[in-house]
Order: structure tokens, then C-alpha cells, then sequence
């Protein structure tokens, strides 16, 4: 994951909303599932809690969500690994957890002092509105709002969650999915968070498969090979369905 990016001065939007390329991107992630792995995504079915780090719980991926911001993800899985380690894998344990101890496990993540306030004010949160469960009943703009509502959670970390921690169609915008996507050629332009995200969700008729298979595959290329001075079109899986690739078919 990557962190929130401010796009609420890109004011004219052009989007084209070109279904027949977005399929075409999601089959090249599809046949390339395994690819995506190195950059810390699992494809997996739609209802999957596995397609953010292979995770296996909400706690998990709330947790991680914070951890990855400004992070590489090989920093986030050593974090994780101390975090698992003490037993404060769960935002219960985080809540009760000394912050010394709490520091001291996410060392390897940047920002710790701050990402330690973070998880703690999180845990608090979502303790105060009666856990997990509870808020898995809200519907989704409430849901929405209430992450909005805590310290260090923008719009993309919101979505990410709303994605991947409780199948809720939405999609992160990220500055991979505006880098790929415009280079590929599925939006002109400038485009806000919100219109992009909209035009995503109606263009794939909210497929909680697809959402999560875009996101992941636009990030991983747009941090492994769709670079922003230096794209690697050799390498790029999206070459051959690319506008802007030097690669000549």
C-alpha cells in the first residue's frame, strides 16, 4: 500500500470509461497472478481476507494499514513478525500493550513513534464503538466516515480497508492507480479521488474480484516496473496493451 494522495486540486476531470481496456488490464493480472505476490498481494477469491499480505484476520490488515504507510512492505512484514512474537497481533493486545513495548516491536516501519499513537488511538477507536463486529454492521458510507474520523486514516487507507477488511466495493486511489491507469490509457486528464473511484466501482459493477485484483495489480506494477521518471516497459506485463509503452508490438 502506499500513502494517501491529495488530489482535491486536479479539478477538471476527464475519465473515459473504457471497460473493454480495464478487462483487458485485469485478464493480464489474472494470467499473472503470481507476480503480484513480491510485491505482498495473495489473488485469492472474492471474500478473501488473504489478498493483503496473505493476512488472516481484519485485526491484521487494520493493523498493517498503518504500519505501511510510508514503508517498503519488507519493513511491514518484519514489524509484523515482532508484533506476532509479543502476542499483539490484535488491536485488543494493542490496546492494552505499553507503548515502549509497542514502539520497540514496529521499529523496523518508519515513523514508529508516530504509527505507535496511531494503532493505539485505532485500537481505542474501535473499542469505543463495541470491536470489529459491530462496525462490520455499518453501512458503508457510516463505515467510511468513522475511519475517516481517526488520526493518520485519509480516503485511500479508508478504502483499503472498506476493501480488503470488510468487502465493501470501493477501490483506493492511489498515485500508482492514477500513474498506470493514465499511462495505459483509461483516464485523461486530471481526475479528483472521489470521481475516479466512483467511475472504477460503476465501470466493474462494484465486483468485489475485480476492485481487489485492479488494485493490486496497478500497485505492483506501478511500484515494480510503470516507475514515475523511468518506466521499465520491457519488463512491464501492461506493455502490450499500453498507450504510452516503448515497447513496439
Amino acid at each position: 500500500m502506499s500513502p494517501t494522495l491529495n488530489l482535491r486540486r486536479l479539478r477538471y476531470v476527464e475519465v473515459l470509461t473504457t471497460s473493454k481496456l480495464l478487462d483487458s488490464v485485469l485478464e493480464v493480472f489474472k494470467e499473472r497472478a503470481d507476480d503480484l505476490t513480491s510485491s505482498g498481494w495473495c489473488v485469492s477469491d472474492a471474500q478473501s481476507l488473504k489478498w493483503w499480505g496473505c493476512l488472516g484476520s481484519v485485526d491484521e490488515i487494520f493493523i498493517t494499514a498503518v504500519l505501511v504507510q510510508l514503508s517498503r512492505w519488507e519493513a511491514v512484514v518484519k514489524a509484523l513478525e515482532n508484533l506476532k512474537v509479543r502476542g499483539l497481533l490484535s488491536l485488543d493486545a494493542i490496546n492494552e500493550a505499553d507503548e515502549g513495548v509497542l514502539r520497540d516491536a514496529i521499529k523496523p516501519v518508519g515513523l514508529r513513534g508516530v504509527k505507535t499513537r496511531r494503532l493505539k488511538e485505532l485500537a481505542i477507536k474501535v473499542k469505543e464503538v463495541g470491536g470489529l463486529d459491530k462496525l462490520s454492521l455499518l453501512k458503508d458510507d457510516e463505515l467510511r466516515d468513522f475511519l475517516l474520523s481517526i488520526d493518520g486514516i485519509g480516503e485511500e487507507t479508508a478504502d483499503a480497508l472498506l476493501l480488503f477488511a470488510f468487502n465493501r466495493a470501493t477501490i483506493p486511489i492511489s498515485r500508482y492507480v492514477v500513474r498506470v491507469l493514465s499511462r495505459v490509457g483509461v483516464i485523461e486528464g486530471f481526475v479528483s479521488y472521489e470521481k475516479l473511484r466512483k467511475e472504477l466501482i460503476n465501470t466493474l459493477n462494484g465486483d468485489l474480484y475485480k476492485l481487489k485484483l485492479l488494485y493490486s495489480g496497478l500497485t505492483h506494477v506501478g511500484k515494480t516496473t510503470c516507475l514515475p521518471k523511468q518506466p521499465d516497459c520491457m519488463r512491464c506485463v501492461l506493455s502490450r496493451i499500453c498507450r504510452s509503452s516503448t515497447v513496439k508490438n
